[in-house]
């Protein structure tokens, strides 16, 4: 029988790490399983002693098929790449700091058992299940948001209950929100002048995200950007889960349609890792409902 990733990559570790002393790295490798959207990702946690940071580098073919001096090589290459930065641990741990910087994040119900099995704090909202990060701008680059999962043995060591977390992420990432017109969007993007995109702008689509379009549809869940959406159409409105990425909202129409048209985009354009569920929602009068 063939072996896993996990496994595999557990029995090479020393050989790695054995190769990276030979080759003077301050680092040694660690294997570890992380749940990062819809996917467990195996990886090497590159640990150097005294630091509190540890960049993990991901398992990928490409590089895995090496033998163990040359993927030494590419992980020392890939260590340089690596801001060295340092964070006060002590201080991110404090109850209020989770709780002033923590963000809700979107999953679909099919997450649930890998949730569940990565000890991830989260509770259910329809056939979302809705977990909670915390970022960490002192060690983040400007290619990548730096962060750390909340799990619930973080919020027993801390004492905060997952009630509290989800009503401080909602307030928290209602700040960050974005709502806006998803052909001024496109146009944007593509330089088109607003006056010729708003010549076929009918019927609206608004797309709720955050300011970085990155884990941005929870924004959705906050009663102020709902608001917002109702100024633009009205207190009754259709809910599309694009990706964990944005939501759009659309005015209500012929449910069977939309529940097509979500499971195509999601079959054809979105990433696997990016999805979120094959659903159509009903917003109506503060309330949701899933009706597809």
């Amino acid at each position: 029988m063939s072996k896993t990733v996990n496994e595999m990559m557990v029995a090479r570790s020393n050989g790695i790490n054995e190769a990276l002393r030979s080759k003077g790295a301050e680092f040694r490798v660690v294997y570890i399983s992380s749940f990062k959207n819809n996917t467990v990702c195996d990886g090497y946690n590159l640990v150097t002693e005294g630091k509190s940071v540890s960049p993990v580098i991901y398992y990928s073919e490409e590089w895995w098929s090496n033998d163990d001096e040359e993927i030494a090589e590419y992980l020392i290459h890939q260590s340089k790449n690596v801001p060295d930065k340092e964070v006060d641990v002590k201080e991110i741990m404090q109850p209020a700091f989770i709780l002033e910087n923590v963000l809700p994040r979107l999953f679909g119900e099919n997450n649930r058992e890998k949730m569940l099995l990565h000890d991830r704090a989260f509770v259910s909202v329809l056939d979302f299940l809705v977990g909670f990060y915390v970022p960490v701008q002192s060690i983040s680059s400007d290619d990548s948001l730096a962060s750390i999962p909340v799990t619930k043995s973080l919020l027993n060591e801390v004492g905060l209950k997952v009630e509290e977390i989800l009503k401080k992420a909602i307030e928290n990432v209602s700040r960050q929100s974005k709502v806006m017109d998803m052909l001024s969007l496109l146009g944007d993007m593509a330089g088109v002048p607003e006056e010729l995109v708003r010549e076929e702008q009918s019927p609206h689509m608004i797309v709720v995200t955050n300011e970085q379009f990155v884990n941005g549809a929870a924004c959705i869940l906050s009663t102020d950007v709902q608001k917002k959406v109702e100024q633009i159409l009205g207190d009754e409105f259709n809910v599309l889960p694009s990706s964990i990425h944005e939501c759009i909202c659309v005015p209500v129409m012929d449910k069977d349609t939309l529940l097509s048209m979500v499971k195509s985009v999601n079959a054809t354009y979105v990433r696997k890792s990016d999805r979120l569920t094959d659903s159509v929602y009903l917003y109506r009068k503060g309330k949701f409902e899933k009706v597809a």
